[in-house]
């Protein structure tokens, strides 16, 4: 159940950064079938984390900190097993 639990959160993590590579990619970004289904998973934890973390201007710092909290996840997750 803890290897299931680290694969999701590894997963979670490489869609986390497509997430943010294709913001370097505004036109594509909306309309591409696959990074819609991309921002559709990652919604729901990059959207409740938005409304706390603050943005540097035009900087989205989100990303990042879902980043952290899922490789954290996947420490905890790994010295327990």
């Amino acid at each position: 159940m803890i290897s299931v639990l680290d694969n999701f959160c590894q997963i979670l993590f490489f869609l986390i950064i497509i997430r943010s590579l294709s913001t370097w990619f505004p036109n594509s970004a909306r309309t591409n079938p696959i990074i819609r289904l991309v921002y559709y998973i990652t919604d729901p934890l990059i959207v409740p984390l938005s409304r706390v973390v603050p943005r540097l201007g035009m900087i989205d710092l989100t990303p990042m900190i879902a980043a952290i909290i899922l490789i954290a996840l996947q420490r905890l997750l790994r010295s327990i097993a």
